[in-house]
């Protein structure tokens, strides 16, 4: 074919009687080699129908290929303007192969005709499947960059890169769950797709690059942001990203790790330009959030320039107490202490001198039975100056370099002295035994020397190797071989409760990973644990388990726990004596007191508490071993209606428990409100029946009942049995709201928020009527109806597919009557307005209803910025097909927007939306885009002039 010439009518008349036959087809296509053809292909129409997925028997999806795009790839760089011309015609397909072509076509052309396609790049980079073709998206953005068109670039970037909250799996699908921001692609392919993207970002787009990975980074830090975190905190980046810096610290927390990688990186390279640009970017990076003001710190401690940019922020005592900045504020001192005037440098050394606020340290020792207050106090303060000296090590002389020497031979050299957070592997340097050398080591050999070493008797405040040190590697070792070592568990037995305790999460371990256990001898092992006598000691610390066994039965329970799953590696039924045996002991371990849950509950709540205390974890395995057996007596053709009839031994201890005479612990009563949903396929006469004691209680043991419904509406979800069963308590937890209950770790999720999702989901699927739902919103203020309405539409979002047809008339009355109460007192209700921004996004109810319930909330004052980003992203999508509405509404956000810069935020959407409607001739339409152009030119974008 390489000898053809033009194509002639026969040949092509030949080709034409060719295309019913694909597989011929294919075959010319993949083997032509001429460019002559492209032109007359085009004319022929050969490139205007593209191959659409096709949907298979059981749902999956074919995607036929495109040979025709293989020859326009191919023909790039010989035919450019010819396929440059194609390319601009070609229309939009629903298969990722074909989307990829096109882009490997695009890289194919020279500059010259590759220009002419920058609005053909931001469709493409649209269209699904962008896995298939990020890495060559990548490329062509590069070089659109290159070329100059930065808008264009910039845009489809911003969708190539944008990210979403991942939507929850399993049976949650309708559920809201702890959000994860996510990309378009895994975050291998992500990183990659930035890396491509990066160097001509950073080298073409200048500041307004690091704008957009900057609102991206945003963008991925709210998506996971919990409630009641501090907006400025970032999500707490100081813990998972403690050092700017590529760091051995950093964890790798996907997408908006990447992305703080790459403001940094963007920001230091449009920085090195010139003095204006580090000013530029300082500014900027300095408006935002604490992360964002942390990459600042990294840009001028590795910027050559700005001196007195350095200079003010080392003097910024602000900068220096805040713990969050202290590694980038650190390096910042570090690298240009010494070009610092000298009462900046004389400043610094004497905020050191003054030392540390000694308040919040003097109170986390206030409860110490210690008469050596004072030397922790001493010791507090010596090395919270050797720390900060650190920073400036290198400049100190005469006195100070002294004093700082001093201080070493003290303390020790400092360690992650800037570093808020660290975690370390210590097992090296506190054990006497390194893994390897253990791992070499035959199992009875690991026993004796277990057995036999002791620990020097004259350690350093640093305390090198330890028990506890080469018990963490004897867990390691032991769970890599454990099949070796359970025949051993009775020698292990006499070996001392801290190898025990770390033999038993070997075996814990082994066992979740799925590894087959001979149980015989590890239950054996666990008799003898719960054998020992148990010591109450309040003032027992937890890191003293060279002689208390309370830890190592704290991992019996943990251990059986795991081993009474539904899995093939469970223990067998046969040793279901031993095993009640062992829990019914547990059940009556004193921990936790009384005077350690009220020292303990500063730190965990009940629930929490449950799982890291004996008592409490060995209750949650007493429900493991009534699941454990019901499965096992059904396996055996029991009839499990009985319930705990045919396990009286769990029924006895239930019972005992609840009562607050006999127990007193919040953390056991936490476990009847977790595993309420389970206890009622259990036995659902005697948990109906025991209600009351659960969830009610008289004033003397209140208390208990609280934590009981806290537990229970915190970590259940709102299964149908479980509410029928529940509808009083359901019904006075709405009469108490507003209440100052919380579930979970401090700061906690309220209890009045877990009440509400609660009750939506029995709404929307029915369980319940409006009445009940609309009490709820009666007593609710404006944050938790927002939350409340804010959970639906996320949930909404999450959720995969077409609702059912009565869910979503549910939702929409729901809706129909909140939108009603909040338009008739609009100031009452300025956060719940905001919130149909998620249901609108979502687009799983009613395109006209949404729309005018849009509208509604726009008109009713609702507009702000925070709810346009979600709903311009929808009407970005719809603006095609809708563009009177979608163009009356998006002038309609711009108009009542809460600030003037707002439409800074929207502009790039704005101009999709425009984009998209150009070619409407509808009058409103018209007019309302004439408004919109004017809107942006009146604020100074003079670009949008020719939007017109």
């Amino acid at each position: 074919m390489g000898s053809w010439s033009q194509p002639t009518a026969d040949d092509l008349a030949l080709l034409g009687s060719l295309a019913g036959h694909p597989g011929n087809l294919m075959y010319f296509f993949d083997r032509l080699d001429n460019p002559l053809w492209v032109g007359a292909l085009r004319e022929k129409g050969f490139f205007e129908t593209l191959p659409e997925p096709v949907e298979e028997s059981g749902g999956s999806i074919r995607y036929p290929p495109w040979p025709e795009g293989r020859y326009l790839a191919r023909m790039a760089s010989t035919a450019s303007e010819q396929v440059c011309s194609v390319l601009k015609d070609v229309g939009l397909s629903q298969s990722p192969l074909v989307t990829r072509l096109c882009f490997e076509a695009a890289a194919g052309l020279p500059d010259e005709q590759l220009q002419h396609l920058a609005h053909k790049v931001r469709e493409w980079v649209k269209a699904p499947g962008a896995n298939r073709f990020s890495e060559e998206a990548a490329t062509v953005l590069s070089r659109l960059l290159q070329m100059g068109k930065v808008a264009a670039a910039d845009k489809a970037a911003g969708v190539l890169l944008s990210v979403k909250e991942r939507p929850p799996s399993g049976d949650q699908t309708f559920m809201s769950s702890r959000p994860e921001a996510i990309g378009r692609f895994s975050v291998w392919r992500y990183r990659r797709v930035v890396e491509g993207v990066l160097p001509a970002l950073a080298d073409h787009a200048g500041l307004k690059g690091v704008k957009l990975l900057s609102r991206l980074l945003g963008k991925a830090i709210q998506i996971e942001r919990m409630e009641g975190e501090d907006p400025d905190c970032d999500g707490h980046a100081f813990v998972w990203r403690p050092a700017i810096e590529e760091h051995s610290q950093n964890n790798d927390h996907g997408v908006k790790d990447v992305l703080v990688s790459a403001v940094r990186d963007a920001s230091v390279a449009f920085a090195q330009k010139g003095e204006s640009e580090l000013r530029e970017t300082i500014s900027y990076l300095e408006s935002r959030s604490v992360l964002y003001r942390r990459v600042a710190l990294h840009v001028l401690s590795v910027v050559p320039y700005g001196s007195s940019l350095a200079a003010e922020r080392i003097s910024n005592r602000d900068l220096f107490d805040d713990g969050r900045v202290r590694h980038e504020y650190a390096s910042l001192v570090r690298a240009r202490f010494g070009e610092m005037p000298v009462e900046v440098q004389e400043s610094f050394l004497g905020w050191i001198d003054e030392g540390p606020d000694l308040e919040p340290f003097r109170q986390r020792v206030a409860s110490m039975q210690s008469s050596s207050k004072g030397q922790h106090e001493d010791a507090y303060v010596g090395v919270w100056q050797l720390d900060r000296l650190s920073f400036v090590e290198s400049y100190l002389v005469g006195v100070t370099a002294e004093r700082y020497q001093n201080l070493v031979a003290k303390f020790g050299e400092p360690e992650h002295a800037d570093l808020p957070f660290w975690s370390q592997v210590r097992q090296g340097t506190l054990s006497p035994l390194s893994q390897d050398e253990m791992s070499r080591m035959t199992p009875l050999n690991v026993v004796e020397y277990l057995r036999t070493w002791c620990p020097p008797s004259s350690q350093s405040w640093k305390s090198e190797n330890s028990k506890r040190g080469l018990g963490l590697v004897f867990r390691t070792v032991a769970k890599q071989r454990i099949g070796e070592f359970v025949p051993l568990s009775n020698q292990i037995a006499s070996l001392g409760p801290i190898y025990v305790g770390n033999f038993l999460g070997a075996l814990r371990a082994a066992s979740e990973e799925g590894v087959s256990i001979a149980w015989t001898e590890p239950v054996q092992l666990m008799t003898l644990v719960v054998e020992h006598p148990f010591l109450v000691n309040d003032e027992t610390q937890d890191i003293d388990r060279e002689t208390d066994w309370t830890w190592a039965r704290r991992d019996v329970a943990w251990l059986l726990s795991s081993g009474l799953s539904s899995g093939p590696n469970r223990i067998p039924f046969a040793l279901r004596k031993d095993i009640w045996q062992l829990l019914e002991r547990l059940t009556r371990d004193p921990d936790p007191s009384v005077a350690q849950e009220a020292k303990r509950g500063d730190d965990l709540d009940p629930h929490s508490l449950s799982h890291n205390s004996n008592r409490g974890t060995a209750m949650n395995a007493v429900v493991e071993y009534a699941l454990w057996c019901r499965r096992e007596l059904e396996a055996q053709g029991e009839d499990v209606t009985l319930g705990l009839d045919l396990m009286p031994e769990v029924r006895s201890v239930l019972e005992r428990h609840l009562d607050p005479s006999t127990e007193p612990s919040h953390a056991v009563r936490a476990v009847y409100g977790q595993w309420l949903p389970w206890l009622l396929l259990l036995d659902e006469h005697w948990t109906v029946s025991n209600v009351p004691r659960i969830f009610s209680a008289p004033p003397s043991s209140v208390d208990l009942a609280e934590t009981a419904w806290t537990t229970y509406i915190g970590s259940c979800q709102p299964y149908d049995s479980a509410f029928r069963s529940l509808r009083s308590q359901y019904e006075a937890a709405i009469d108490r709201i507003p209440s100052s209950s919380t579930f979970g770790m401090s700061p906690g999720k309220s209890v009045d928020v877990s009440l509400g999702e609660h009750l939506a989901a029995l709404y929307w699927r029915g369980v319940i009527s409006a009445p009940l739902l609309d009490r709820f919103f009666r007593r609710a203020d404006d944050n938790l109806a927002s939350t409340v309405m804010e959970y639906i539409g996320r949930a909404l979002m999450n959720s995969d597919g077409d609702l059912p047809p009565s869910f979503a008339r549910r939702i929409r009355e729901l809706w129909n009557r909140r939108l009603e109460t909040i338009l008739s007192n609009p100031k009452a209700h300025v956060q719940e307005g905001k919130m149909f921004s998620f249901t609108f996004a979502a687009a799983k109810l009613d395109e006209d209803w949404e729309l005018s319930s849009l509208e509604r909330t726009v008109q009713g004052g609702f507009g702000n910025r925070w709810i346009a980003h979600s709903a311009v992203e929808r009407l970005v999508r719809i603006a095609t097909a809708r563009p009177v509405t979608v163009t009356r509404l998006a002038l309609q956000l711009l108009k009542t927007s809460e600030n003037e810069w707002a439409h800074l935020d929207w502009e790039d959407d704005i101009r999709s939306i425009l984009d998209s409607t150009q070619g409407s001739s509808q009058a409103e339409a018209v007019e309302n885009r004439r408004e919109i152009v004017d809107y942006y030119i009146r604020r100074g974008i003079f670009a949008f002039r020719n939007l017109l």
